[in-house]
């Protein structure tokens, strides 16, 4: 999982511990690329540092919050976070 090395990575890891801890970060359904079933990603992560967002990497300016929607839709928010 590759993350940027700034206050937004931060909290994305910290909400990827939350998601992991609760067994949410990933699914099992039919892949969108292969139409098999198997294990899937409910919140998506980056897998290279660069590409962009066609080869899951940076530069993604909208990953942030395209992460942040997906933890919500899996039951994980800001307020999550330890204090």
């Amino acid at each position: 999982c590759y993350l940027p090395a700034n206050l937004q990575g931060v909290v994305l890891l910290e909400l990827f511990k939350v998601a992991l801890r609760r067994r949410v970060m990933f699914g099992l359904g039919d892949s969108a690329t292969t139409n098999v079933y198997r294990p899937t990603f409910n919140v998506h992560i980056k897998t290279s540092s660069r590409g962009g967002q066609v080869h899951h990497g940076y530069p993604d300016d909208s990953y942030f919050q395209r992460a942040l929607g997906e933890l919500r839709d899996n039951g994980v928010i800001l307020s999550d976070l330890p204090a």
